[in-house]
């Protein structure tokens, strides 16, 4: 199992977009789901974060290959994918990968979930 965790600058202003695209991903869950499924991952997640005043992002991401999670992103014309795409363009400056120290899992198999 890959592992990606970032942290992501978002750009000034930005708050209303963030809670946008949230709440459009949460009201369209079931769509959402089934990209993660195109894209063979487990887990995704997003946090904000206020840091010094500055709004960031943190990802978090769980899947057999992160190549082929990015190469079904390129591909893909879900609407989910798309709107993504859209709100990234729109709101993110840059963004920092963290490096894995350690990883637990208390699910035994999982690369069959993907």
């Amino acid at each position: 199992m890959e592992l990606s965790c970032v942290l992501i600058e978002l750009k000034s202003g930005s708050l209303e977009k963030v809670q946008e695209w949230a709440n459009f991903i949460l009201a369209n869950e079931e769509e959402a789901i089934a990209t993660l499924a195109h894209e063979k991952v487990t887990i995704e997640s997003f946090f904000l974060i206020d840091i010094g005043g500055v709004d960031y992002l943190i990802g978090y991401m769980r899947a057999p290959s992160m190549s082929h999670a990015q190469e079904a992103v390129k591909t893909s014309v879900s609407q989910i994918d798309q709107v993504h795409k859209a709100f990234k363009k729109e709101t993110w400056l840059g963004g920092k990968e963290a490096t894995l120290l350690f990883d637990l899992s208390r699910i035994g198999n999982e690369q069959s979930l993907a």
